[in-house]
């Protein structure tokens, strides 16, 4: 008996576990478990690990491309000139993608989508983009050349994809922007962001009331949350109130010093070198409220899923690019402020916290809303759409 061939390319600048993040944690949990179903994963990114350029690791054969020199400057901002970096090194491997099945992809950081449209190597009929945000007007809050730059070509590539590819979103609110580009293309999938769910969370003492986890940058608003929190340290009957910080990025210093200046050094604790993912989730399970104060998020979060799935319920701000209103259902998982503002968030922190059953109910709601995303059932959907994709392009 022969088996069809299942071969896919993975390609995104950089690749996890060696660089974390958001997308390339999807990728790389999807793929995993494609190849328990029988696929075969080549991953083609700059090349972030000692050793040999290729290398396997879980099954994946990562391909790794000359010329890193960091996602960040010195300023803690993406460095403009590595999308370019990425096409030159893309364009001077000898990756030959006719023998892949699919070529699946990241939308950022967007110029490898441009370069594939003049490149006889890559057939668009095989690819498929994972399109995590759909920025729209928010362009123009940049500079006027980047923001009109931006604009145009994330209008001119989503619409090309659309109709000549296939394109994965990850919210309700994403699809509908896409479908609104694209003419209600049928070529837009919905596949959310996935969690390893546990079936049982074994009892962890909490020492923390609030819990933030991701990247601090600026349009994080972690500035905002810490403002929050003298809210709440002198509106409360509890002065003790803890939040606990996970993350690193470019603000780190300039939040340690907002901490000091408003004296809440006992009150804040930011832990900006937690690696592991089995750390990170002993702190969600040490805590009571997750919160995400981002104004720009794209509408999924795998941090969200992953703070339900450790039982907590969620505070966001309703906002364009955050969190999608479908994924934090007011007074049932959580609660959307509707204002970016520190004392609206520190409110709705005190009117959840004050109230222990409304935080055991929300829990239990939480659990049982992210259960139908694990990464298993995430992996099925890429799996199936993958399938179809393959049979149809014999």
């Amino acid at each position: 008996m022969i088996t069809e061939q299942k071969k896919i390319l993975v390609v995104y600048d950089v690749a996890y576990p060696f660089v974390k993040g958001g997308g390339q944690k999807r990728l790389w949990e999807v793929s995993t478990r494609l190849i328990k179903k029988g696929y075969e994963i080549d991953w083609i990114c700059f090349k972030t690990w000692s050793g040999d350029e290729v290398l396997i690791k879980n099954g994946i054969k990562y391909i790794g491309l000359p010329g890193f020199k960091g996602l960040y400057n010195k300023g803690g901002k993406r460095r403009k000139l590595e999308p370019l970096e990425f096409i030159f090194q893309l364009f001077k491997s000898e990756i030959n993608y006719k023998e892949y099945n699919i070529i699946w992809s990241g939308q950022w950081p967007f110029l490898h989508l441009l370069y594939w449209l003049f490149s006889s190597r890559v057939r668009l009929k095989n690819t498929v983009i994972d399109w995590w945000e759909i920025w729209g007007a928010t362009w123009f809050k940049y500079s006027k050349f980047i923001g009109w730059a931006g604009y145009i070509l994330e209008n001119f590539l989503i619409k090309i994809y659309a109709k000549y590819s296939s394109i994965v979103v990850i919210s309700e609110r994403s699809k509908n922007l896409a479908k609104n580009l694209t003419f209600s293309s049928p070529n837009i999938d919905l596949i959310h962001n996935g969690i390893g769910f546990e079936e049982n969370i074994p009892y962890i003492e909490k020492k923390y009331d609030f819990i933030y986890l991701g990247r601090l940058k600026e349009h994080k608003n972690v500035d905002i949350l810490i403002n929050s929190m003298a809210v709440v340290s002198a509106r409360s009957n509890n002065p003790q109130y803890k939040l606990l910080i996970v993350g690193d990025g470019p603000e780190y210093k300039n939040l340690l010093q907002q901490i000091n200046l408003l004296n809440l050094n006992n009150d804040v604790i930011i832990m900006n070198d937690v690696d592991s993912d089995e750390e990170v989730n002993r702190l969600l399970k040490s805590s009571r409220i997750f919160i995400n104060p981002s104004s720009k998020e794209g509408g999924g979060s795998i941090a969200l899923f992953e703070a339900y799935s450790a039982g907590l319920p969620a505070i966001a701000f309703k906002c364009k690019d955050g969190i999608d209103p479908a994924l934090i259902k007011d007074d049932f998982t959580g609660k959307l402020v509707e204002k970016i503002d520190p004392y609206e968030l520190a409110q709705s922190m005190i009117n959840i916290l004050d109230n222990p059953k409304k935080i055991n109910k929300m829990s239990r709601n939480a659990r049982t809303f992210v259960s139908n995303f694990d990464w298993s059932i995430i992996s099925e959907n890429y799996s199936n759409l993958f399938d179809s994709l393959i049979q149809k392009n014999k």
